[in-house]
């Protein structure tokens, strides 16, 4: 137990610096009252009324005197066995020494003054400080604070928190104060503020609470987002006279204070909780009762006995006329055992103390209820109900105070407005709007409170920086939370470890994600776009192989006598149909998958049409899929993902400075993510890439060329006004919208987790995003509704298949050239065998025959008079025999024959 005493000293100099002086006044006593105890030996009426305390003066001279004239009256069958005091004085304990009878302090504060050997007729009726500090010690688990800072006066302070030197469960901050110097400890209170601290343990003289509540109020630390605790406790009178008052804004004050005894052996019906003045003076009458029935007389020596006294000790013995007795010592221990059994001993540390209770008070403005009680056997215990009237109270103060409410503009989230859509003029909080203000009324009216809405000092959301000293500093709405001059920040606010780290974040009412948008690229359609599922070699060589067919279909047509045959009986001449013309029709069509008349009768022939239809199966089947998949690429933008936007560099892409997005590329391991940052570092020398506000990142993004790094609420909200906007790929790096509060304001932030969720649960927040994200500001329909979106899905436009309508004019242009190259040959043909019918009738006869829509029939021009001996008349029909065919036999079909 002596170990933590000695390094104690040691683990001072390992604290940090302490900007203030500490004024030392030794053998300074504080006021000492006093009270003897004694009882008549022969009525056994106790002397002393627990209501009769002097002060002892400062000198110890008269300090004795005083003693010596008081106890002097006793009568002479008085049996003085005990004197109480409220802590040490000099006189007062070594007038016990001499007596030899027991010492009763009820005040700890006389451990550090009393020396050690003049502890051994004692009775520290307090608890120990092992004891204390135990309990500390639980109550900081109890509670799970995990980070927190102990505020003291003096060194002697910390022996009442020994145990949290080492304490593992969080980091621990002491600090000394001299609220001697307000200025010096003010900058301490200031500098306790830029840190994520919101709990402080207070080890100081209940006397100074007031003057260090009025400078922690200076330093804005008084909102229900701090907790101190007070060591040592306070007394009611005192709070309710002097502290109560500074108790506004809702501070959690508590106090950690001495519990009431009450004794083992009392039956469970009749336990009270005692005083310990009331505990003590029933202890003493009790021990005395037992010692002067075991002693059976009370004996008072006339002699001093007590060979180690001084003359100086005899002489006041002497002059006070006491008288001391031999066996007055054993009242002490009887004592000491009456005490042990009845309040009970626990072991701390390896010492064996008083088992005494502590208690938690919640100092409120006008009562300070117990919160909880603690003993060593059983930790913590809530009173019951407490927990519930705590809340309560805080719940009714919360719904009595307006509410700092800090935003910035961030449509359409948060904007303001003068007029109302009726043309009203706006005022105080109606001027804000927006989805996260209308969504913070909404759970305004849910909790019942009062609030006001004002924008934040640079309108910012908020991110650290580092300032001269090396401290970090938060701007935007994140700062004035820290700093206590707002109270819930209402915007666009995404969630970050850095921000959690020192501000406290309500239920998530929106999730989101990082995303990109651009402009839709505009593909540069090509007109022949039904050439390019193959290369230009692939195309010439597909036209090698037609001309390669057709040549091997003509020779081999030619060369085999099964393609050599008469076309009729009548006509007995042996034809080839597979000439040049013909071959070359006959592939093309194979080609075309539409056929011809033509069919293959040699076994060679037929060979060579099996080869070219197997190879333009293949072929066309290799072109079709080729051609739907290169349409279907085509259609997509040229960078359809986050990392195909890394890996280019044609397009520039960037985000906005300062906000989460800004500070997630800038803390990024990832790789892709880290090229990006490289490269928008790089690219901002030019400046193309970083923006000041999101306006600004859209209207690059409009002219093309550029994507922009937005979150995905944000990136619904433009898509839906602009339709040639696009989200490029998915959502990364995905995280939610809340509202934050300061740290520690536990009950503000459930109120307003509690209203959101139940929001959610009536669906009001889906409305919210219909019509903020997705209808506001826009005098039609969004483009996610628009007929245009819906049908051009999957549908290729005339740009993409273009090049077939061309192909399909220039072939009808040529056909209607060759069609009249045909007339114009033919009617040469014929105006040069009939010398009656000239060119331009033939021409005409042709023409007007084509016009006449009413008749498909034509008659036979005369090309030339032929001899009566080449012509046959059967039945008035009459046939001209080629002169040519004069030697063969003729066959005449005719009607009758």
């Amino acid at each position: 137990m002596q170990t933590w005493r000695l390094l104690l000293p040691l683990c001072l100099f390992c604290l940090p610096a302490i900007n203030c002086q500490l004024r030392v006044e030794r053998n300074k006593i504080s006021s000492v009252f006093w009270e003897y105890h004694a009882w008549s030996r022969n009525t056994g009426r106790k002397l002393s009324s627990n209501d009769y305390q002097r002060e002892l003066p400062v000198s110890e001279t008269e300090a004795s005197e005083l003693m010596c004239s008081t106890l002097s009256q006793l009568p002479s069958d008085a049996d003085l066995v005990a004197i109480s005091g409220t802590s040490f004085h000099p006189a007062l304990n070594r007038f016990c020494q001499l007596a030899r009878i027991a010492c009763v302090y009820t005040d700890s504060q006389v451990a550090r003054h009393m020396p050690t050997d003049w502890q051994y007729n004692a009775i520290n009726f307090f608890p120990a400080p092992e004891l204390r500090s135990r309990s500390i010690y639980e109550f900081v688990k109890w509670s799970e604070w995990t980070e927190f800072a102990v505020l003291y006066t003096g060194f002697h302070d910390l022996e009442r928190m020994h145990t949290l030197l080492p304490f593992p469960n969080g980091h621990v901050m002491f600090r000394m104060i001299n609220l001697d110097f307000p200025s010096l400890t003010f900058r301490l209170l200031t500098q306790l503020k830029l840190t994520t601290m919101h709990r402080f343990l207070l080890a100081l003289p209940q006397t100074l609470v007031p003057k260090f509540l009025n400078l922690a109020s200076a330093a804005n630390l008084t909102s229900m987002a701090y907790n101190f605790l007070l060591v040592g406790g306070m007394n009611r009178t005192y709070f309710r006279e002097h502290v109560a008052s500074r108790l506004y804004s809702g501070v959690n004050f508590t106090s950690h204070q001495f519990d009431g005894v009450s004794f083992i052996d009392d039956p469970a019906s009749q336990k009270i909780e005692l005083t310990r003045t009331e505990a003590i003076n029933r202890l003493l009458r009790d021990a005395y009762a037992e010692w002067n029935r075991s002693l059976g007389q009370t004996r008072l020596a006339l002699t001093v006995r007590n060979s180690s006294s001084t003359s100086d000790d005899i002489r006041v013995l002497n002059n006070c006329h006491i008288r001391l007795g031999d066996n007055t010592s054993e009242f002490y221990l009887r004592l000491d055992s009456n005490i042990k059994r009845r309040v009970g001993v626990v072991t701390v540390g390896g010492s064996s103390v008083y088992n005494f209770s502590f208690c938690v008070n919640h100092m409120y403005t006008d009562t300070a209820p117990k919160f909880a009680t603690w003993t060593a056997d059983q930790g913590f215990k809530l009173t019951p109900g407490a927990q519930y009237k705590h809340r309560k109270y805080y719940e009714d103060l919360l719904n009595d105070m307006n509410l700092t409410v800090v935003t910035v503009v961030d449509p359409p989230f948060s904007f303001q407005r003068d007029f109302d859509e009726d043309g009203n003029r706006l005022t105080g909080n109606d001027r804000w709007t927006g989805f996260s203000i209308e969504l913070f009324k909404q759970v305004a009216k849910k909790i019942n409170c009062r609030y006001t809405i004002r924008l934040s000092r640079d309108g910012q959301f908020g991110s650290p920086s580092v300032d001269k000293a090396g401290n970090t500093v938060w701007s935007g709405t994140v700062g004035e939370l820290i700093a206590g001059t707002a109270d819930v920040a209402v915007a666009s606010l995404v969630i970050t470890y850095d921000r959690e780290m020192v501000i406290d974040f309500t239920t998530p009412y929106m999730s989101l994600g990082l995303s990109l948008i651009m402009k839709k690229t505009e593909q540069e359609q090509d007109l022949f776009q039904f050439l390019l599922p193959f290369s230009t070699r692939v195309w010439a060589y597909m036209m090698l192989a037609w001309l390669l067919a057709s040549l091997v279909m003509y020779f081999c047509a030619r060369i085999s006598p099964y393609e050599w045959y008469s076309q009729s009986a009548c006509v007995p001449v042996v034809e080839n149909q597979f000439n040049a013309f013909n071959s070359l029709w006959f592939t093309i069509g194979s080609l075309m998958q539409q056929g011809s008349d033509l069919a293959p009768r040699a076994s060679s022939t037929r060979m060579v049409g099996t080869v070219w239809w197997f190879f333009t199966l293949i072929l066309i089947s290799s072109y079709t899929a080729n051609l739907a998949a290169f349409l279907t690429v085509t259609r997509l933008n040229a960078v359809d993902s986050l990392d195909a936007l890394a890996a280019q560099s044609k397009i520039k892409y960037g985000c906005a400075t300062g906000g989460a997005m800004f500070n997630f590329f800038k803390n990024s391991k990832i790789p892709v993510y880290r090229r990006m940052w490289e490269s928008m570092v790089l690219w901002n020398a030019t400046n193309e890439s970083f923006v000041k506000k999101t306006i600004e990142g859209i209207a690059k993004v409009r002219k093309g060329g550029y994507a922009y790094v937005i979150e995905s609420t944000f990136n619904q909200y433009y898509r839906e006004r602009d339709c040639n906007l696009t989200q490029i790929g998915g959502i990364f790096n995905p995280s939610s919208y809340a509202f934050a509060v300061q740290q520690g304001a536990n009950l503000l932030k459930d109120k307003l987790s509690e209203a959101i969720l139940q929001l959610h649960k009536e669906q009001l927040i889906e409305g919210l995003t219909d019509r903020w994200l997705k209808r506001f500001n826009i005098s039609g329909k969004p483009c996610s509704e628009t007929v245009s979106d819906q049908s051009n899905m999957g549908t290729l436009d005339v740009d993409s298949v273009g090049g077939v309508f061309v192909t399909l004019l220039l072939g009808l242009a040529l056909a209607l050239i060759l069609c009249i190259a045909e007339l114009i040959y033919r009617s040469c043909v014929l105006a040069s065998r009939n010398k009656q019918t000239s060119f331009k009738q033939l021409c005409a006869a042709q023409i007007r025959l084509a016009i006449n829509l009413c008749t498909n029939k034509k008659p036979e021009p005369a090309e030339q008079a032929e001899p009566l001996n080449n012509r046959v008349r059967v039945d008035n029909s009459s046939y001209t025999l080629d002169l040519a065919e004069k030697r063969a036999p003729l066959c005449i079909e005719a009607d009758g024959l």
